[in-house]
């Protein structure tokens, strides 16, 4: 199967473990000596307070994709980007206060 990088942005991302959306694959990294794909990145939601920095990334290394579908991706992956998760949801909670 072939399959263009702006073909796979438009692809969701989740992670079979958990069933938790990463988000859509927003950069890739290649090994420019093989020209083997390492892996890529998926950008998860922006929260209201990420309007300069980056939302929550997860790096998705090539091992780690276990099919690709129609429209998801499905990845097996331990890695979370807990920090901003929580960071989230703390202002999620402060933003449900106030209104």
């Amino acid at each position: 199967m072939e399959i263009t990088f702006s073909e796979l942005c438009e692809k969701l991302v989740v992670n079979s473990k958990d069933g938790i959306s990463l988000g859509n694959p927003c950069d890739m990294l290649i090994d420019t000596e093989t020209g083997k794909v390492i892996g890529f990145i998926a950008e998860g939601k922006r929260g209201i307070f990420d309007f300069f920095g980056r939302g929550n990334e997860t790096f998705i290394f090539s091992e780690e994709i276990e099919n690709i579908g129609k429209d998801v991706i499905i990845v097996r992956t331990e890695h979370k980007n807990k920090e901003n998760f929580e960071k989230t949801n703390i202002f999620i909670k402060l933003f449900n206060f106030f209104l």
